[in-house]
């Protein structure tokens, strides 16, 4: 099994590779990585790892970050195995939630979404994959949407500090200008009585023919 992550690579994937600068986790059976020392951890090119040598490979937050999803599904068919699967992970802006609403937050998003359009890559990854799988020698199982819920202490610090965060790398990586009222706004909604945010992804399974 491969496991593929994204490192925010924030531009466009060489064009000689559609899958290039990627943490890349690799699993022998089904045992966690820290029982198993055979769990090989790298960052760079999966197709160095050999054509059809996997039976399943999960691609999380990556798809968004790609120009070309044709030459990704490319990639990853060579990868697997016939018959075997692959996993796609990825943002779904429309599922996002925040009560009370974050002004700035929903200003970034917006801005992000804009700017990536603009460099030619998307996070409307779910459909874009969709689009493509008729020429790439996959067809769909079950797909499914997960939510990422902020209704504890715990996870609204999360959520304040992944944004926060994605405001300084939409800045480094398509400058989008910084919103001075981030960081208030973020903590106002973190110290509200029954505030809740939520994430969303979109989930896709793929069977190569």
């Amino acid at each position: 099994m491969i496991r593929v992550s994204c490192l925010w690579t924030g531009g466009r994937i060489p064009e000689q590779n559609a899958a290039a600068q990627w943490d890349i986790r690799t699993y022998a059976g089904n045992r966690s990585q820290r029982s198993d020392p055979s769990v090989g951890v790298g960052r760079g090119d999966i197709l160095c790892l050999g054509d059809g040598s996997y039976d399943f490979i999960i691609a999380r937050a990556v798809v968004q970050h790609l120009n070309s999803v044709s030459r990704f599904l490319q990639s990853m068919s060579k990868l697997l195995s016939p018959g075997g699967h692959l996993l796609i992970l990825d943002s779904k802006d429309s599922l996002i939630r925040w009560s009370p609403c974050v002004k700035a937050v929903e200003g970034l998003m917006e801005k992000l979404s804009k700017r990536q359009r603009a460099a030619g890559i998307g996070r409307g990854a779910i459909g874009a994959v969709k689009k493509q799988l008729r020429r790439n020698r996959f067809r769909v199982t079950p797909t499914d949407e997960l939510i990422i819920p902020a209704n504890t202490n715990r996870m609204k610090d999360r959520f304040v500090e992944l944004f926060q965060n994605l405001e300084k790398l939409a800045k480094a990586h398509f400058g989008v200008p910084f919103d001075s009222g981030m960081k208030t706004q973020l903590e106002a909604w973190r110290r509200t009585p029954d505030s809740y945010a939520q994430l969303g992804l979109g989930t896709l399974l793929l069977r190569r023919n």
